[in-house]
Protein backbone atom coordinates (compact mmCIF):
# COMPACT_ATOMS: atom_id res chain seq x y z
CA UNK A 1 0.00 0.00 0.00
CA UNK A 2 2.85 2.45 0.70
CA UNK A 3 4.74 1.64 -2.33
CA UNK A 4 1.64 2.25 -4.56
CA UNK A 5 1.41 5.58 -3.13
CA UNK A 6 5.06 6.28 -2.94
CA UNK A 7 4.73 5.67 -6.91
CA UNK A 8 1.78 8.42 -7.21
CA UNK A 9 3.72 10.99 -5.12
CA UNK A 10 4.78 14.32 -7.36
CA UNK A 11 7.87 14.23 -4.43
CA UNK A 12 8.97 11.03 -5.55
CA UNK A 13 10.42 9.29 -8.90
CA UNK A 14 11.62 5.86 -9.14
CA UNK A 15 9.78 3.57 -6.68
CA UNK A 16 11.28 -0.18 -5.97
CA UNK A 17 8.86 -2.80 -4.77
CA UNK A 18 7.67 -6.20 -5.27
CA UNK A 19 4.17 -5.31 -5.03
CA UNK A 20 4.81 -2.43 -8.05
CA UNK A 21 2.76 -3.68 -11.19
CA UNK A 22 6.22 -5.08 -13.42
CA UNK A 23 8.31 -4.91 -10.47
CA UNK A 24 8.11 -8.96 -10.28
CA UNK A 25 9.22 -10.33 -13.72
CA UNK A 26 10.60 -13.67 -12.95
CA UNK A 27 7.23 -14.88 -10.67
CA UNK A 28 8.49 -14.80 -7.56
CA UNK A 29 5.70 -13.38 -5.35
CA UNK A 30 4.07 -16.72 -4.30
CA UNK A 31 6.32 -18.73 -5.52
CA UNK A 32 9.82 -17.98 -3.53
CA UNK A 33 7.95 -15.52 -1.65
CA UNK A 34 4.42 -15.55 0.52
CA UNK A 35 3.96 -11.50 0.35
CA UNK A 36 6.02 -8.61 -1.09
CA UNK A 37 7.85 -7.70 1.95
CA UNK A 38 8.05 -4.46 4.35
CA UNK A 39 11.11 -3.19 2.52
CA UNK A 40 10.61 -0.75 -0.40
CA UNK A 41 13.13 2.10 -2.36
CA UNK A 42 13.10 4.92 -3.58
CA UNK A 43 13.67 7.87 -5.17
CA UNK A 44 13.23 12.18 -4.17
CA UNK A 45 12.46 14.46 -5.92
CA UNK A 46 14.87 16.83 -3.78
CA UNK A 47 17.28 16.33 -1.22
CA UNK A 48 16.93 13.44 0.46
CA UNK A 49 18.72 14.29 3.60
CA UNK A 50 15.92 17.55 3.66
CA UNK A 51 13.53 14.52 3.18
CA UNK A 52 15.19 12.27 6.11
CA UNK A 53 14.87 15.92 8.49
CA UNK A 54 11.95 16.37 8.32
CA UNK A 55 9.87 13.13 9.52
CA UNK A 56 8.71 12.69 12.54
CA UNK A 57 7.58 9.27 12.71
CA UNK A 58 9.59 7.23 10.75
CA UNK A 59 13.22 6.93 12.26
CA UNK A 60 16.47 7.26 10.61
CA UNK A 61 19.16 4.42 11.01
CA UNK A 62 21.99 2.91 9.64
CA UNK A 63 20.28 -0.58 9.29
CA UNK A 64 16.75 -1.66 8.55
CA UNK A 65 14.72 -4.14 10.55
CA UNK A 66 12.64 -3.57 13.45
CA UNK A 67 9.34 -3.39 14.89
CA UNK A 68 9.90 0.49 14.35
CA UNK A 69 9.61 1.93 10.72
CA UNK A 70 13.07 3.34 9.87
CA UNK A 71 14.85 5.01 6.90
CA UNK A 72 18.27 4.98 5.53
CA UNK A 73 19.76 7.09 2.73
CA UNK A 74 22.18 4.62 1.28
CA UNK A 75 24.77 7.09 -0.68
CA UNK A 76 25.64 8.92 2.57
CA UNK A 77 25.55 5.51 4.64
CA UNK A 78 25.98 2.21 3.34
CA UNK A 79 27.34 3.25 0.07
CA UNK A 80 29.27 6.32 0.62
CA UNK A 81 32.57 4.73 0.13
CA UNK A 82 31.52 3.48 -3.24
CA UNK A 83 32.56 5.72 -6.32
CA UNK A 84 29.45 7.93 -7.68
CA UNK A 85 29.63 6.11 -10.68
CA UNK A 86 29.69 2.65 -9.87
CA UNK A 87 27.13 3.02 -6.78
CA UNK A 88 24.69 4.79 -9.54
CA UNK A 89 25.57 1.91 -12.31
CA UNK A 90 24.76 -0.45 -8.90
CA UNK A 91 21.26 0.98 -9.20
CA UNK A 92 21.69 3.57 -6.03
CA UNK A 93 21.52 6.87 -7.08
CA UNK A 94 22.09 9.58 -4.97
CA UNK A 95 18.40 10.36 -4.01
CA UNK A 96 17.84 6.87 -2.88
CA UNK A 97 15.87 6.09 0.37
CA UNK A 98 15.58 2.70 1.80
CA UNK A 99 12.38 2.07 4.06
CA UNK A 100 11.76 -0.65 6.54
CA UNK A 101 7.88 -0.70 7.22
CA UNK A 102 7.13 -1.22 11.14
CA UNK A 103 4.26 -1.85 12.95
CA UNK A 104 2.73 1.13 13.30
CA UNK A 105 -0.71 2.55 11.59
CA UNK A 106 -0.35 2.93 7.77
CA UNK A 107 -1.33 5.87 8.09
CA UNK A 108 0.45 7.26 10.59
CA UNK A 109 3.59 6.11 8.35
CA UNK A 110 2.06 7.40 4.84
CA UNK A 111 1.32 10.64 7.05
CA UNK A 112 5.10 11.25 7.63
CA UNK A 113 5.97 10.13 4.75
CA UNK A 114 3.78 12.50 2.92
CA UNK A 115 4.81 16.12 4.79
CA UNK A 116 7.92 15.19 4.65
CA UNK A 117 8.11 14.44 0.91
CA UNK A 118 5.96 17.80 0.44
CA UNK A 119 8.55 19.76 2.32
CA UNK A 120 6.25 20.59 5.49
CA UNK A 121 7.46 20.59 9.11
CA UNK A 122 7.05 22.54 12.13
CA UNK A 123 9.35 25.10 12.58
CA UNK A 124 12.28 24.71 14.59
CA UNK A 125 10.85 21.03 14.80
CA UNK A 126 14.45 18.49 15.83
CA UNK A 127 13.39 15.07 15.71
CA UNK A 128 14.32 13.43 19.26
CA UNK A 129 17.02 10.46 19.42
CA UNK A 130 16.44 7.15 21.03
CA UNK A 131 18.96 8.17 23.67
CA UNK A 132 16.13 10.69 24.46
CA UNK A 133 13.38 8.08 25.27
CA UNK A 134 15.25 6.34 27.45
CA UNK A 135 16.44 9.37 29.40
CA UNK A 136 12.83 9.88 30.32
CA UNK A 137 12.36 5.82 30.83
CA UNK A 138 14.45 5.52 33.51
CA UNK A 139 13.67 8.84 35.21
CA UNK A 140 10.24 7.45 35.79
Amino acid sequence: ELAARLADHPGTGLVRHPSLPGADPAGLLGTQMRGPGAMLAFTTRENPAAVVRRLRLVTPAVSLGSVDTLIEHPSALTHRLVPDAEREASGVPANLLRLSVGLEDVEDIWDDLDQALQGHCEEGYIKSSSSDFRELADSH
